[in-house]
């Protein structure tokens, strides 16, 4: 959804994105797979969380962090009868894409589709975090 609706380049959003080029072939396919290759990477126990927690410790002496969170506005052509929920403060209309990575910049949790009007708290209380 990202690279379709994007008018930057594969490469650019890549980079944007700090994807590895075989992650960022896996994340151009936007269906059941790619949901689940998301999916696989979620730390699946406490061992995993303490490692990501302790990475963050060590690497950016951030103590009991398990993830950083941003979002980023995706610039669409608003639907038609969508009024002005997709107008966003930036003045164009926009989805939001929310996610979470590690310490080192490896997405845990995605999440795309916000609205480009919802405050920064709607969009994480949207969220499937």
């Amino acid at each position: 959804m990202y690279a379709k609706r994007s008018a930057l380049s594969h490469v650019n959003l890549m980079e944007e994105l700090r994807l590895e080029p075989t992650d960022w072939l896996n994340y151009l396919r936007m269906d059941e797979d790619s949901y689940l290759w998301l999916l696989e990477r979620l730390p699946k126990n406490p061992t995993e969380w303490k490692k990501i927690g302790n990475d963050f410790n060590n690497k950016w002496q951030f103590p009991n962090c398990l993830g950083a969170v941003d979002g980023k506005h995706v610039r669409i052509s608003p639907p038609s009868g969508g009024g002005s929920q997709f107008f966003n403060y930036k003045k164009f209309n926009s989805i939001v894409l929310m996610a979470v990575v590690d310490a080192n910049y490896r997405f845990i949790m995605c999440d795309v589709g916000g609205l480009g009007s919802d405050s920064d708290g709607a969009c994480i209380q949207a969220t499937s975090f």
